[in-house]
């Protein structure tokens, strides 16, 4: 969805996905499991390694990295 101008920006408990507009970019998402709520040090592991923090839900960690811009043909 990002890489055609879609950003992921939450999940709710029924898993209806929002998005939202943005410029089409080459973009990961990983999700990783944390039992409870995930704490600063975690999140903090993620970001060190240049993964944005999205989301947390029923222990499913959302992050995100960008790997380029698409070139528009």
């Amino acid at each position: 969805m990002h890489c055609r101008g879609w950003k992921f920006l939450k999940v709710n408990y029924v898993s209806v996905y929002t998005f939202e507009k943005c410029e089409p970019e080459d973009v990961v998402y990983q999700i990783d499991f944390q039992d409870g709520k995930a704490d600063n040090d975690y999140i903090q592991i993620f970001k060190d390694y240049g993964w944005e923090y999205v989301q947390g839900i029923l222990g499913m960690q959302y992050f995100r990295k960008s790997i380029g811009i698409i070139h528009k043909r």
